[in-house]
C-alpha cells in the first residue's frame, strides 16, 4: 500500500480514504489487454462497489479520452458514449448498457448537466454526457461515504415495519450481494 491508496499490482485501484476502520475491501485486477479491471466486495460498506468502481475508472489515465472529470473538477463527462459502452463498462461492471449505467447513477442521485447556451448536454464546451452529484468532486474520494442510494417509497402492509427496518433489510441484502459477487470472483480465479 502506498500514499492513501489499496495497491494491486502497478497501479492504484481505491482510494484507502474510501475505507472506514470497520470495512474490508478486496480489489481483483485482472488484464488481458493491458486495461485493469476492477472488481470490489465490500463488508460493513460505507461506499458501495458501484461508487468505488466510477471512482477508480474516472482515476484511470488510459479512460481519459472517453471519460474524464470536467476541467473544475465538479461533474464528470462522458465523452465517447460508444467507446464507454464497449470498452470502459464491461471492464469495470457487468454489462455494457449505458442507459442501465445512467439509470444507476439517477438512483444514486446524480443529475445530467445542461449547457446554458444553448439547453444542450455539453462537457466543457464539447460533446457528451456531463453528469453531477454535490458529494462526488474530483480529489475528493472522503465526499463519497455521503452518496447513498434513493430508497423507494415504502409501501408497507404491515403497520409494525418502519422504514429503518426496510432499510436494514436492503442493506442487509446489498451486503450480501457483495459477498456473493466476491465468491464469484473467487471461483472464476481458481477455475
Amino acid at each position: 500500500m502506498w500514499a492513501g491508496h489499496i495497491h494491486t499490482g502497478s497501479a492504484s485501484v481505491v482510494p484507502a480514504s474510501l475505507l472506514s476502520p470497520s470495512c474490508w475491501v478486496v480489489v481483483s485486477v485482472r488484464s488481458g489487454d493491458g486495461m485493469k479491471e476492477p472488481s470490489a466486495s465490500v463488508g460493513s460498506p460505507t461506499v458501495s462497489a458501484f461508487l468505488m468502481k466510477l471512482w477508480a475508472l474516472l482515476e484511470e489515465p488510459r479512460n481519459s479520452d472517453v471519460i474524464t472529470w470536467s476541467s473544475n473538477g465538479q461533474n464528470f463527462c462522458i465523452l465517447d458514449e460508444q467507446r464507454f459502452s464497449k470498452e470502459i463498462l464491461p471492464k469495470y461492471f457487468k454489462h455494457n448498457n449505458l442507459s442501465s449505467f445512467i439509470r444507476q447513477l439517477n438512483m444514486y442521485g446524480f443529475k445530467k448537466v445542461l449547457s446554458l447556451e444553448s439547453g444542450l448536454l455539453k462537457c466543457d464546451g464539447g460533446s457528451g454526457i456531463e453528469f453531477q452529484h454535490q458529494f462526488f468532486k474530483k480529489g475528493k474520494a472522503e465526499l463519497l461515504e455521503n452518496i447513498k442510494r434513493k430508497m423507494p417509497p415504502v409501501k408497507a402492509d404491515d403497520p409494525n415495519l418502519t422504514q429503518e427496518d426496510l432499510q436494514k433489510i436492503v442493506t442487509e441484502l446489498q451486503d450480501l450481494k457483495h459477498v456473493q459477487s466476491n465468491m464469484d470472483t473467487k471461483l472464476e480465479n481458481m477455475r
